[in-house]
């Protein structure tokens, strides 16, 4: 009986402690009218209109419009692919789906073929839904690995109204 509460207890501490590890080194961001999601404490966020920029703090103290880690774009019609476009000042069109994972919080996270102008080129991205707004990211920094976008969608909490 002792090693059955001994054991019991043993899996209850890994559980609790498995849980707080996937959250350390994390903060959460609020994204206007849809949610929160949770980055690395060295990433900062940068609203400007309704694009939403990443960058890590890491490289730069000041934020540099032209090399974020992830741009955004906080949309209620669904354009959001045109109006990245327009932050690339190319035109962006969706070629093919390499994989994807759809989480039950209302996010997915997907690697994407696009034609960003005349190349073609595979990026990570994050959707996240609420119930007026939803809020589309492609990551442009290849160092960051899809493991962290999936962490990124995993964290999604909705805003509820």
């Amino acid at each position: 009986m002792k090693k059955i509460c001994a054991i019991l207890l043993l899996i209850i501490f890994v559980c609790i402690s498995g849980c707080k590890s996937k959250c350390e080194g994390l903060k959460t961001i609020e994204v206007p009218e849809v949610g929160s999601i949770k980055i690395p404490k060295t990433w900062q966020c940068c609203r400007e209109n309704e694009f939403i920029y990443f960058y890590d703090e890491k490289l730069s103290n000041e934020f540099e419009k032209a090399k974020p880690l992830i741009v955004g774009v906080v949309t209620d019609d669904g354009k959001d692919i045109e109006k990245i476009s327009d932050y690339y000042g190319e035109k962006i069109t969706y070629v093919d789906l390499v994989k994807s994972q759809v989480f039950s919080n209302n996010a997915i996270v997907s690697k994407t073929i696009f034609n960003i102008g005349n190349d073609k080129c595979e990026k990570a991205s994050v959707w996240i839904g609420s119930e007026h707004k939803s809020a589309y990211f492609i990551v442009l920094d290849e160092k960051i690995e899809y493991e962290e976008v999936l962490k990124i969608g995993e964290s999604f909490r909705m805003h509820l109204e």
